[in-house]
């Protein structure tokens, strides 16, 4: 199972606000919405979930892309970025080390709403890219599931 741990369940003064985060290849300390959420192996697939922060493309009022995952970086050189528009997201992945294409489901999901897309992973240097709605979902916070299939 995965956990995420949100600024908003910490007591202040609590030692848990300085706790080193137990996702692999992560550095940071204390709360955080990590971009190395743990990642379940399965035949045939692999597959991880975690919390995009809506408001974390936005710099300056300006959207920008954001890194959100970065939990497949050591298998497959992949990284994905999202970025704010008005009334859903564009989602980009990267792929260094995939020498063929692999394909990708990407879903964001609330309490009894979900939307998605499907992508590929391919071993060039073109990033891909989607759009997904997110008018449908409130506030900044939505949960993702990211789900790679034909792993070797």
């Amino acid at each position: 199972e995965f956990s995420v741990l949100l600024e908003s369940e910490l007591v202040p003064g609590s030692s848990a606000n300085k706790h080193k985060c137990e996702n692999l290849e992560c550095s940071k300390i204390g709360s955080h919405i990590c971009v190395y959420p743990k990642f379940r192996q399965m035949p045939g697939l692999v597959k991880t979930k975690g919390i995009l922060n809506l408001k974390k493309s936005f710099r300056k009022r300006k959207s920008r892309f954001s890194i959100f995952n970065k939990s497949f970086y050591r298998q497959f050189g992949c990284i994905f970025y999202f970025k704010s528009h008005n009334g859903h997201i564009e989602v980009r992945s990267t792929s260094k080390k995939v020498r063929h294409t692999l394909r990708c489901k990407l879903s964001l999901y609330q309490a009894g709403f979900e939307t998605g897309t499907v992508c590929t992973l391919g071993g060039n240097k073109y990033k891909t890219s989607s759009a997904i709605p997110t008018d449908r979902f409130t506030g900044d916070f939505i949960k993702y599931k990211i789900v790679i299939y034909a792993v070797p």
